[in-house]
């Protein structure tokens, strides 16, 4: 089966907003011209901080870094390019967690 991780990237409490998830490095098949990625993921509704955080956003910005080998560790904003902003169909109000899941599909790859 997949494994499935989570991560929470966002302190609402905090001014300057600059989080970034990065996968692991993923090999693909010789000749392979576009990717899909699934994402799932819970938004909270900005709205239950009560003004408190001025940073709280509800979408999310999807990159891509093609690359031939593993890079390890190495990050530059520079290297990668914005292939989409993702919302939410439904955001989390209350204890009970809207999961969201958003398929993008990302070609051409050189």
């Amino acid at each position: 089966g997949s494994l499935f991780y989570t991560y929470s990237v966002c302190s609402v409490d905090t001014t300057e907003q600059d989080n970034w998830l990065r996968t692991t490095f993923i090999q693909g098949p010789p000749g392979t011209s576009r990717v899909s990625v699934e994402l799932r993921f819970v938004v909270r509704d900005c709205n239950t901080f009560d003004g408190s955080s001025v940073t709280c956003k509800e979408t999310f910005n999807l990159f891509l870094s093609e690359a031939d080998a593993d890079v390890g560790t190495n990050f530059r904003k520079g290297q990668f390019r914005k292939v989409a902003t993702i919302a939410p169909d439904e955001v989390t109000r209350g204890r009970v967690l809207k999961i969201n899941t958003e398929t993008r599909t990302v070609g051409t790859l050189s």
